[in-house]
């Protein structure tokens, strides 16, 4: 049996257990492959999302002239896309919380898919603004569950530090999404910044599936999940915001509602309303 003066002589094995664990607790979080390839994966859409939202700038003119549009029309077929897409967001990450992580961002990616394609295959500007709204509520998923993912798999210390990936995809596509719509407008044809957009599209439906594996799904039939969203709330929301977004310029700067609306401040109201 151990004596006293051989405790004294020897390190505590009590102190260096509590040695160890501080060093497992200050020991700092690395991700795992898995981790790896889900900020891979949504890097890459956020690369797409950043491209698409800046590569129709240069292209307006032509578009405007090729559908037989006014520089109105021009304009919204950028602004409709960008207008759904933030009206959305809020909506798609309520969803996620229910129906599941993986899922809303498959259906983001097959939104953005399908607008994208409704318009390259576009012959009028009504068309046009139809797939850009659908590619928005796409492009809008993909930008909000992004974030929500990251918040799902990287302890809240280290986001910073890893979330880099996708803002540099970001500043990535903003900074030559203009200059490949300009060299597609002139090379060959405006329906091309739309086709652009499938490699990226087709990279994401597979890699989703294998990657993005975050149960985060309530457990709930699907009836009682459907129950669980308030669809009334969601409405009111999307369509009030929608025509906040849609009239504060001409409330602000009413000479930008002179032509359309001929200043009339009372119908400006009626979509605050």
């Amino acid at each position: 049996m151990a004596t006293p003066t051989e405790h004294k002589n020897h390190p505590s094995m009590v102190s260096v257990s509590m040695e160890e664990d501080i060093s497992t607790e200050t020991a700092p979080w690395k991700p795992l492959r898995q981790e790896y390839l889900v900020m891979l994966t949504i890097s890459i859409l956020s690369l797409m999302v950043a491209l698409d939202a800046t590569i129709l700038v240069p292209v307006l003119p032509a578009l405007a002239t090729a559908l037989h549009g006014t520089s109105s029309d021009a304009f919204w077929a950028g602004t409709s896309y960008l207008l759904t897409s933030a009206v959305f967001q809020p909506f798609i990450a309520a969803l996620s919380d229910t129906f599941g992580r993986q899922q809303l961002l498959l259906l983001s990616v097959l939104f953005f898919s399908a607008g994208a394609l409704i318009c390259a295959l576009a012959n009028d500007f009504t068309l046009l603004f139809v797939g850009r709204s659908i590619q928005g509520i796409g492009g809008g998923g993909i930008i909000t569950l992004g974030q929500v993912i990251f918040s799902d798999i990287i302890p809240l210390r280290q986001r910073p530090k890893y979330f880099s990936f996708v803002l540099g995809a970001w500043a990535i596509g903003t900074i030559i999404g203009p200059v490949i719509g300009g060299a597609f407008v002139q090379k060959l044809n405006w329906r091309w910044i739309f086709y652009l957009n499938f490699p990226f599209c087709v990279a994401g439906l597979i890699m989703i599936p294998l990657f993005v594996k975050i149960n985060t799904t309530v457990k709930a039939s699907l009836k009682q999940k459907i129950q669980r969203v308030d669809w009334l709330g969601s409405f009111l929301f999307i369509g009030s915001t929608t025509s906040v977004y849609n009239n504060m310029p001409n409330m602000i700067l009413p000479n930008i509602g002179g032509p359309q609306y001929n200043r009339n401040m009372g119908v400006l109201i009626s979509y605050l309303l």
